[in-house]
């Protein structure tokens, strides 16, 4: 096996959305990667959204991107009235990945995020291989959660986000050897001054779903701005397209105390860095185990005091008290009290936020996921080359010159 990847590989690489979130970013940094490997790449992106922030970053740095049916496993879809909807829509999605499979010859194709399933319906691998990166835990409900579970582990290779996605999907390393612990990481950046603490600023960034949590960093922001605390909140997010009343609903809830001065909802902000920049505190709630949440890497690369839920992959990210918090889910009043040990003790978002951006530097940079990243795709380069091997097939003589059209 060579371990690096050869300059010319063709990599088709498959992403269920076409945003700014935290799987986005990945899927950008692993082009990006492959970009520097000198690989040839194309993407996939699904066309039941309008093409957006993922689809002009790619083509900044000369990546080809079509849009299509890709069949993605979304919330909205997975109901009594539209499943047989849906199934179609994956016999579609099926049809049309094979014939864009059967164009560009790639050697390895590359599903992100478990929300594709349809990556382990593509048919035989006999000239390629797969690799499924999966960023999810899913617990409920269970049928649904067996599948999301057990359909990434039919890939050639698997990699998990985080040490709790690993557990997930596999329990141990005996149980599943295909499957790579590879934790995400960001571009590095200098670290920047912190505003002076009058008032305090507190942020939540993020999608507005329930499981994020954003309901428990509203009602702690709402108590403590209720109590006159010197503190300024911000919500910086947007709801999935068809719950677009969270919004309004918490709008609503922060008008009806008159609490419009301290707690501020600016919807999705473009630039994050620059927004995190101007804070002291980020707060990660989810109510729900998040694989890797890229928002606390991002909190710690700007040197804030990030407070997350302790389940999940924040706990491989941040050590409790030293470069972050973490407290119990669920809990506005635990959340609350770190919010105010911030607020009675300033020093700590100097000190905090001095070791957090010291670990980004140290253990989550890109440098280091693409470093770890590398032998993965090699090794299923290697593996496509074996299959092209025993059936003859030379695809640098045979492929066409394009992707059909979408």
């Amino acid at each position: 096996m060579s371990g690096v990847l050869e300059p010319g590989s063709r990599i088709l690489l498959l992403h269920p959305a076409d945003e700014a979130y935290g799987s986005d970013r990945v899927l950008l940094s692993v082009a990006k990667y492959l970009c520097e490997a000198q690989a040839q790449v194309y993407v996939l992106l699904p066309d039941d959204a309008r093409p957006g922030w993922l689809t002009d970053r790619l083509t900044e740095i000369g990546v080809d991107v079509r849009h299509g049916p890709l069949g993605t496993a979304r919330r909205r879809y997975l109901t009594k009235n539209n499943l047989l909807k849906y199934l179609a829509g994956l016999v579609k999605a099926r049809w049309f990945l094979r014939r864009q499979i059967r164009a560009f010859d790639p050697e390895i194709v590359y599903v992100n995020t478990s929300a594709l399933i349809i990556g382990a319906f593509l048919g035989r691998r006999r000239r390629w291989s797969l690799i499924w990166h999966v960023h999810e835990i899913i617990e409920h409900p269970r049928l649904l959660a067996w599948l999301f579970r057990k359909l990434p582990l039919t890939a050639d290779q698997v990699i998990a986000v985080s040490g709790a996605v690993f557990r997930h999907l596999s329990g141990d390393t005996a149980a599943a050897p295909h499957v790579t612990l590879l934790r995400n990481g960001i571009a590095p950046r200098a670290l920047v001054a912190k505003p002076g603490v009058a008032p305090l600023r507190v942020c939540f960034a993020g999608r507005l779903s329930e499981w994020k949590g954003y309901g428990v960093f509203l009602d702690a922001a709402i108590e403590l701005a209720s109590q006159g605390a010197p503190i300024e909140f911000v919500i910086a997010g947007e709801p999935v397209p068809n719950e677009l009343w969270r919004t309004g609903e918490i709008e609503s809830a922060i008008n009806r105390r008159g609490l419009s001065g301290q707690i501020r909802v600016i919807g999705f902000h473009p630039d994050v860095p620059a927004l995190f920049d101007s804070m002291h505190v980020v707060v990660v709630p989810s109510i729900l185990p998040d694989p890797l949440p890229t928002v606390v890497l991002e909190g710690m690369r700007s040197g804030c005091v990030v407070i997350a839920t302790r389940h999940g992959g924040a706990v491989e990210l941040i050590e409790d008290g030293v470069s972050g918090f973490l407290v119990a889910p669920r809990d506005p009043v635990g959340l609350q009290q770190a919010i105010l040990r911030v607020l009675a003790e300033p020093g700590l978002i100097d000190e905090i936020g001095l070791a957090a951006w010291t670990r980004v530097e140290s253990e989550f940079t890109t440098e280091v996921f693409w470093r770890n990243l590398s032998p993965v795709f090699a090794r299923a380069t290697d593996l496509a080359t074996k299959r092209r091997r025993r059936t003859g097939w030379n695809h640098r003589t045979a492929v066409p010159t394009g992707m059909p059209g979408v």
